[in-house]
């Protein structure tokens, strides 16, 4: 961020420290015997002489902000480029932020600013990474925000996508147009920033908002409360979520927006066995009552001794050691605990059935990853990705939080193993379909380019 300094007295002084963390580009000053000097290694210049820089914004550091903003509109200058000290708030966001401006100035209309509540590898910040990416690859200039720093950070950066971090987004009215009124479109990921979707209200640009959630979170978060303002742009990852979004929200305007994963099969070594060897089962994520891993356990130690010479069990993700203490002492699942994604795809190889009961998943992307690798997803008709099986022929569902209907389709691969492998290529199918990039790329642009254009979305 390119800025100039308007005001070279005591004000500056005073913010001096903060300010130096920014890209000075010069100084501005109405004083005659300060013009043509140097501050701090940067020219002070007169303020007549504006329009032979390249800048993005004018920070005024004087006592007298409304007379000199006054003299920078009869100049040329934008107001939506000047910021002065009125805003207090300001001076303190700036020791609040970091900037990571990589991507090429480009026109107005291809200026996108995406916005997460953090950079973690989890499934939504993967998920608006990989639009990111396609929307950069098609001309777009993303910029990326996140409220706290993570690994994706890096992943952006060595994409060439800008990324600005803020501790907090307690904007004031006045930082809401600073930060966000250069842009063409905002596009704001999960139900956790619905704080922030409500100051979006008066930006000029349109909002879209992408929704992962399932009931609790709309709960949580009083989704009702969001205004329905016109430049408002709401996607939601499955029709459950959309169900959901509707339910809590009371705004009926709710639309699809599948995700994209991209094909890394290259990685893995897809093998579905058809011979005598035990059939693996495994439940993939963090461990929780909502990814119903209390079903999984109890569908085992129900009829293991049916089981156990013709099923292995295992149990990959994120887990408190207490968890892993009372899974492995059952003797009856191999637990693995978290596994980095690249070893994941390594041993997907290994797994033959991937089982998801969650009692509420909008869309879970472990299953669209099992479907991508060939492996027959049980998933619960509580996640979004039911509405996609057809049972018997591309996957099987059970019924959320019942046991014993986990156990019948668990039971049903056991009696039928050798369709495993036309079940997969099936499976795959449903992958290429609804979850590959290729399709996740005309969707999004799509849907982008028309809100841009304000033509029906």
């Amino acid at each position: 961020m390119r800025v100039i300094i308007f005001g070279t007295g005591a004000v500056y002084a005073k913010n001096k420290k903060k300010l130096s963390e920014l890209n000075i580009v010069a100084f501005l000053d109405n004083n005659l015997d300060k013009q043509g000097t140097y501050l701090n290694g940067k020219f002070v210049d007169s303020p007549e002489n504006i329009k032979k820089y390249e800048f993005d914004y004018i920070l005024i550091a004087s006592v007298h902000y409304k007379e000199m903003r006054e003299q920078l509109n009869v100049l040329g200058v934008d107001s939506k480029v000047i910021i002065d000290a009125e805003n207090r708030g300001y001076w303190d966001q700036i020791r609040k932020t970091e900037m990571y401006e990589l991507t090429e100035n480009s026109s107005a209309d291809k200026k996108i600013l995406l916005i997460t509540h953090d950079f973690s590898l989890t499934g939504a910040p993967i998920m608006l990474y990989y639009a990111a990416k396609i929307l950069k690859k098609n001309g777009y200039d993303v910029t990326v925000c996140s409220k706290e720093d993570g690994p994706l950070k890096h992943d952006y950066l060595s994409n060439g996508i800008s990324v600005w971090i803020f501790e907090n987004y307690d904007f004031s009215d006045y930082e809401i147009n600073w930060y966000f009124t250069k842009y063409s479109m905002i596009f704001v990921n999960t139900a956790v920033l619905c704080e922030l979707v409500k100051k979006l209200e008066n930006v000029d640009a349109p909002v879209m908002w992408w929704l992962h959630e399932e009931d609790n979170i709309y709960k949580e978060y009083q989704i009702k409360e969001i205004p329905k303002y016109e430049n408002l742009y709401v996607y939601c990852v499955s029709k459950r979520a959309i169900s959901s979004y509707e339910k809590y929200s009371g705004y009926m305007n709710a639309k699809l927006l599948i995700y994209g994963i991209p094909d890394e099969t290259y990685k893995s070594q897809i093998n579905c066995k058809t011979d005598n060897r035990k059939i693996i089962y495994a439940i993939i994520g963090c461990v929780s009552e909502r990814k119903g891993h209390d079903i999984f356990m109890s569908s085992i130690k129900k009829n293991w001794d049916k089981w156990k010479d013709n099923a292995e069990f295992w149990v990959i993700g994120v887990m408190t050691e207490a968890q892993r203490k009372e899974m492995e002492a059952t003797g009856k699942v191999k637990v693995f605990g978290s596994i980095d994604h690249g070893d994941l795809l390594k041993i997907y190889s290994e797994i033959d059935v991937v089982v998801c009961p969650s009692r509420n998943d909008p869309m879970p992307v472990v299953l669209a990853e099992a479907m991508m690798n060939k492996k027959i997803c049980v998933a619960s008709d509580m996640t979004g990705t039911a509405e996609m099986i057809i049972p018997y022929e591309n996957g099987l569902v059970c019924h959320a939080g019942d046991v014993d209907s986990l156990s019948q389709q668990i039971e049903w691969i056991l009696d039928h193993k050798e369709q495993l492998g036309s079940m997969g290529e099936k499976a795959y199918e449903v992958y290429r379909q609804n979850f590959s990039q290729e399709q996740f790329q005309i969707r999004l642009c799509r849907i982008v380019d028309n809100i841009i254009d304000k033509k029906e979305v």
